[in-house]
């Protein structure tokens, strides 16, 4: 039997390991992009010729799905800082989280970022295979 504590301990895990893959993933898009803009192999060349303002995109992309990593945490700074006033002026051992604004933003940035960088992989893939093919 699962108890509501282990599963909390999965997530907990699970949106870590999520959110450090998108920061991995991101920064290697990132990379990749600038690469090719900046490389001078004939496949570099290849593919910045034709899609060099797509790139850029690609690669702000990248910094935008870092970005709203980095809000995400913020949001979540905010959210859990504001619990732990409200617990301090209420002297309370325990509360819930409420539905608040940087709660909801917190939960939007999380899967903002998982799709955000979906998108962006898919489209620099798109644009490899399209130079190279």
């Amino acid at each position: 039997m699962v108890t509501r504590e282990k599963i909390m301990d999965q997530l907990d895990w699970l949106t870590d390991k999520l959110s450090t893959q998108v920061r991995t993933v991101a920064l290697g898009v990132l990379a990749l992009s600038w690469g090719l803009l900046v490389g001078e192999s004939s496949a570099a060349k290849a593919v910045s010729d034709v899609h060099r303002n797509q790139l850029l995109v690609v690669g702000l992309l990248a910094v935008l799905v870092m970005f709203c990593d980095y809000l995400q945490y913020l949001a979540g700074y905010f959210n859990v800082y504001g619990v732990y006033r409200e617990m301090s002026i209420k002297n309370a051992g325990e509360t819930e989280y409420e539905e608040n604004f940087f709660l909801l933003a917190r939960k939007f940035l999380f899967r903002a970022k998982q799709w955000l960088l979906a998108g962006t992989v898919i489209w620099l893939g798109i644009l490899v295979v399209r130079a190279i093919a």
